[in-house]
């Protein structure tokens, strides 16, 4: 699959199986983020910030740094910046507290094997659980309103 944006190929992200998930509410958590997603936009004077919850895999971690499944960036100190023509994302690994484990396990009580879609659980972090109440995630707009230079108009330069 290539990048609408970019055109490049995209790595293919690892989703969690049902099993991997259980795992991770039984404390097996070495290899296993929260991570924050913030998209901010900058187009024809408005700035829209898009935020969301992903719940991913660590592929490695090595001092400060940490490289996740599907991100070609290690994240440097838990942060990983990627700057486009109008786009800036960046990803910040977030603390894995006893919330998110019981938010986590919450959703997974009422799935099985058969109904469990790893789509379907970052959908709900970042839609419908209260971690997004608790780590202050809203979407914003602003729009930046020009000043206006009709008195400089006749300046030479």
């Amino acid at each position: 699959m290539k990048c609408k944006q970019c055109n490049h190929k995209m790595i293919a992200i690892s989703d969690f199986t049902y099993d991997e998930v259980m795992n991770f509410i039984e404390g097996d958590r070495e290899f296993y983020a929260l991570v924050l997603i913030e998209k901010r936009t900058d187009l024809w004077g408005s700035i829209t910030t898009k935020k969301s919850l992903n719940f991913r895999k660590m592929e490695a971690i090595n001092k400060n740094t940490t490289k996740l499944y599907g991100l070609k960036l290690p994240l440097v100190d838990g942060k990983a910046v990627i700057e486009r023509k109008i786009e800036t994302i960046t990803y910040t690994l977030l603390e894995m507290r006893p919330q998110i484990i019981e938010v986590i396990a919450g959703y997974m009580a009422d799935q099985n094997e058969d109904t469990y879609s790893n789509t379907k659980l970052n959908n709900y972090l970042w839609k419908r659980s209260p971690l997004k109440q608790l780590y202050g995630i809203k979407n914003t707009t602003q729009k930046i309103n020009k000043v206006e230079v009709e008195e400089y108009e006749g300046f030479p330069f």
